[in-house]
């Protein structure tokens, strides 16, 4: 089992430009916590974890040759605007958290 940092000692370690995204996903929610050098957030995104496991299987078919032998392109639309990027990510981009930030993990 992974030793548990505490958010200071994790700040620390994160340069000025750096920003850590930590998620736990539940039946009904997943939580999304963006820690940076000088703050921590949190925020609650309204995707359980069966609608996330739908979206990343979709995802994972869609790039694996031996599933989608013809390269049909996964729907952009849906992974900006539908799901993954959009109500995994975007969720805290239009915060301050990113501001100055060029790393993302």
């Amino acid at each position: 089992m992974p030793c548990q940092v505490p958010s200071c000692t994790a700040e620390a370690l994160l340069g000025s430009d750096e920003a850590l995204l930590v998620y736990l996903t539940a039946d009904e929610a997943t939580w999304l916590w963006v820690l940076r050098r000088d703050d921590l957030a949190y925020y609650c995104i309204e995707l359980g974890a069966k609608a996330l496991a739908d979206e990343v299987t979709a995802l994972r078919a869609s790039l694996d040759p031996a599933l989608n032998p013809d390269r049909v392109p996964f729907p952009a639309s849906r992974a900006y605007c539908g799901s993954l990027v959009h109500r995994m990510v975007a969720s805290a981009l239009p915060s301050h958290h990113f501001e100055g930030h060029r790393h993302v993990g």
